[in-house]
């Protein structure tokens, strides 16, 4: 069995949004698919807007993470979503 190793870059809409806030929200919404946070990280986009890149590890069985994605794009706090690495880990 092997895992999937994902982060995604989830683009805030604007720059007052609180970003500790936005990030447990997305931690949430990430546990809540089933995977495991192995870190998260910000950075800035432009004009002050922040980016939340979560890493996360899923058990591939679970298929894709498209609903995964809906519900991060859903919030109100993300403007945009997208992969920026998948690879698959074996052990």
């Amino acid at each position: 069995m092997a895992d999937v190793i994902v982060t995604l870059k989830c683009v805030l809409a604007s720059p007052d949004i609180n970003v500790k806030e936005s990030t447990e929200k997305i931690r949430k919404e990430v546990e809540n698919f089933g995977a495991r946070i192995l870190g998260i990280t910000t950075e800035e986009v432009a004009f002050g807007i922040k980016a939340i890149l979560p890493r996360f590890a899923m058990d591939e069985n679970l298929g894709n993470y498209d609903a995964l994605e809906d519900a991060i794009r859903d919030l109100d706090e993300v403007s945009s979503i997208e992969t920026i690495q998948v690879s698959r880990a074996m052990g």
